[in-house]
């Protein structure tokens, strides 16, 4: 693979990571993923070295992408939490205005930002299946507001919650990065 490029930081970090996705066959595969994924989100959004991360494909419904659709057309997972099964909602979105939205009104861009802020603020907890019991098989991925109440304090309101098995967060992190390598390359 060589050593990485000073220019475009953004493009090669974002090539090797899918490429170690790829190639990568050992210990920890899962928390590779995990840090790969946060990675994903991160570095196109917040390092875009001059150049806008305001591609066209960040602006579609999560619906809209074939390889998004089987994740969210499930509303629930049987999990374990602890050592209780309980039935975990797939999807939670709350607007501003205390509204729920249904996951094809939210787009990739929104879903990102409230995904990269729940990790930045360590809102992740990593689940099991019941068969399994302590093997990770996924993420509960949570994002929380501070709302001002009239009298001056401040509540923190859930306003997002994701749950993401291993297949969807790898579907998602090689979504992110083929479709951004692929919008990169074309305006160059």
């Amino acid at each position: 693979m060589g050593l990485p490029s000073i220019e475009n930081f953004d493009v090669s970090f974002i090539q090797r990571t899918s490429d170690n996705l790829k190639d990568y066959n050992g210990p920890n595969d899962f928390t590779m993923l995990l840090n790969s994924l946060l990675g994903l989100i991160v570095v196109p959004n917040e390092t875009s070295e001059g150049r806008e991360f305001t591609f066209d494909f960040l602006g579609k419904s999560l619906t809209e992408f074939k390889e998004l659709k089987p994740i969210f057309l499930k509303n629930a997972e049987r999990l374990l939490k602890g050592s209780e099964e309980v039935e975990q909602k797939k999807f939670f979105w709350l607007s501003r205005s205390n509204n729920e939205r249904d996951v094809s009104d939210i787009t990739l861009r929104e879903f990102l930002k409230r995904m990269r802020n729940g990790v930045a603020h360590f809102g992740i907890t990593p689940i099991a299946l019941p068969e399994s019991k302590k093997e990770w098989c996924g993420v509960i991925l949570r994002n929380y507001r501070e709302d001002e109440q009239g009298d001056g304090t401040k509540t923190e309101t859930m306003n997002f919650e994701v749950c993401l098995m291993q297949g969807e967060l790898e579907a998602l992190a090689d979504l992110i990065s083929q479709k951004y390598l692929q919008t990169v390359i074309t305006q160059q």
